[in-house]
């Protein structure tokens, strides 16, 4: 099994997106809309751009891919941010999922990054493991309007830091998030009614 940059094999999109389809059935199985379940190839295409694609083959067989977008963050720190992470069924909990992990974090330190995000369903059971067991924190959580449940956000800190380092900051930071997304938005990113009415009665006093 090797982990190559789609550009340099000659894998198509048609045949990534069909990957994660097939990969993320089960998800959808389970009752969870993840965006990788039907996603087509147009929309692949467009999310890409900017990033990099990367591939796991055995032979001419594709088995896993991964996106990679390389961003700034507010305070001018570098990082990685890992998406559409799928696996093939036939190779599922084989240790694809890792080795393509690896690659991103190669090219996340040549890009000088200081730390790697991903996100994934609060349900995923097995996705939620893979990531504590990579040593990613969990920082935040999230609700998308093109989902249909919350989303943990991972972090997995690739440069000493202060506060990211530290398990009781960690902790507070998420417990903050938590918070606010589970007031304000419903697991489908719509907004809770009363906290529409909530910010409508803050800015009518504020008025005042």
């Amino acid at each position: 099994m090797v982990v190559k940059k789609m550009q340099d094999t000659n894998v198509t999109y048609d045949q990534i997106v069909t990957l994660m389809h097939a990969a993320f059935k089960e998800r959808v199985l389970q009752g969870l809309k993840y965006t990788c379940s039907y996603m087509d190839v147009n929309t692949y295409i467009e999310n890409s751009r900017g990033g990099v694609i990367l591939v796991a083959m055995n032979a001419d067989e594709l088995c896993g891919t991964a996106m990679l977008h390389i961003n700034t963050d507010k305070g001018g720190a570098k990082y990685g941010y890992i998406e559409n992470l799928a696996i093939s069924p036939k190779v599922k909990r084989m240790g694809v999922g890792s080795l393509l992990l690896k690659e991103v974090l190669k090219i996340v330190a040549e890009n000088k990054g200081d730390y790697l995000l991903s996100d994934t369903a609060v349900d995923a059971d097995s996705a939620v493991k893979f990531h504590k067991k990579n040593g990613f924190k969990i920082v935040g959580l999230h609700s998308y309007q093109s989902t249909n449940y919350y989303s943990y956000l991972f972090r997995l800190q690739l440069q000493p830091s202060r506060v990211w380092s530290n398990g009781f900051c960690v902790k507070f930071i998420f417990l903050l998030s938590y918070i606010k997304t589970k007031m304000e938005f419903k697991p489908n990113g719509k907004r809770k009614l009363f906290y529409n009415y909530f910010c409508r009665v803050r800015t009518m006093l504020c008025k005042k």
